[in-house]
């Protein structure tokens, strides 16, 4: 039996699952021998940290919510879903991290804060010797800044920081 989940904004507090049999008629519905799931998420910061503020005001943490939990849930409902497939054989995590992760974002801290989040997450899970035995393995990937469209102008403006990554 395979299983088919679709995770709602946690604002609206509700996982919803749907399950499917397998069926000889139907060869897609057959259950795949190492199921895999791929814990990616990226937004850019949403707030500039180093603008002077009131002191009071809490800082946005979007990012963090995004780029950081998005895959901590992804990877908690992978872990789940893959001890209740049958037969249980595993699976696979890839967490999207970033190279921010591994040397630091100072035009985006907090997305840099949440990438070496994702290197940490993956590393803990990826050493849990109980994960190990269940045949679950935990890697994450590093890509490099890309300028695309998606990318903050600023950066796409600063030589610095596109010679450093």
């Amino acid at each position: 039996m395979g299983r088919k989940c679709q995770v709602l904004p946690s604002n609206e507090r509700k996982i919803r699952t749907s399950r499917f049999r397998y069926s000889p008629a139907i060869p897609s519905s057959r259950p795949v021998a190492n199921f895999q799931v791929a814990a990616n998420a990226g937004i850019d910061d949403t707030q500039d940290l180093y603008i002077p503020s009131d002191g009071v005001t809490k800082p946005n943490l979007k990012t963090i919510e995004v780029d950081l939990f998005g895959p901590i849930y992804a990877s908690y409902l992978a872990l789940h879903y893959f001890r209740t497939n049958e037969p249980n054989t595993g699976g696979k995590v890839v967490i999207t991290s970033s190279t921010a992760g591994l040397y630091g974002c100072p035009p985006q801290p907090q997305y840099g804060t949440a990438k070496f989040g994702c290197i940490g997450l993956a590393r803990s899970m990826g050493e849990f010797s109980n994960l190990q035995a269940e045949n679950i393995t935990v890697n994450a990937i590093c890509p490099s800044f890309v300028p695309t469209g998606l990318a903050p102008p600023e950066m796409l403006k600063s030589n610095t920081s596109l010679k450093r990554l």
